[in-house]
């Protein structure tokens, strides 16, 4: 559990690095995953592509569209058949995946 939690934090601060030195003013961000992804058990502005989306805000005045396409309990292969049916733009700057 620490290491994921350790390659979760580095990731983050990469980009937030990232964003603040070459992004756009707006970003458009796609989070996909599971439990981890949406949060479970935790208010809203507590998911993780949440508290990103709102340290890219804070720390580098963008503004931040996110989507989520997540669900407790989903295997890459429900995550697959989501997306297929879900109407996805290819213009998103960031995409995460976490299963």
């Amino acid at each position: 559990m620490k290491n994921k939690i350790k390659s979760l934090l580095i990731l983050f601060s990469i980009l937030i690095i990232d964003c603040c030195s070459k992004g756009p003013d707006n970003i458009k961000y796609l989070a996909l995953g599971d439990s981890y992804t949406i949060g479970e058990n935790v208010e809203i502005k507590d998911r993780w592509p949440n508290q990103l989306s709102q340290r890219l805000q804070e720390s580098c005045n963008y503004s931040v569209e996110t989507k989520i396409i997540a669900k407790t309990g989903y295997s890459s292969n429900e995550l697959i058949q989501k997306i297929n049916k879900t109407i996805i733009n290819n213009d998103y700057d960031y995409v995460s995946l976490l299963i």
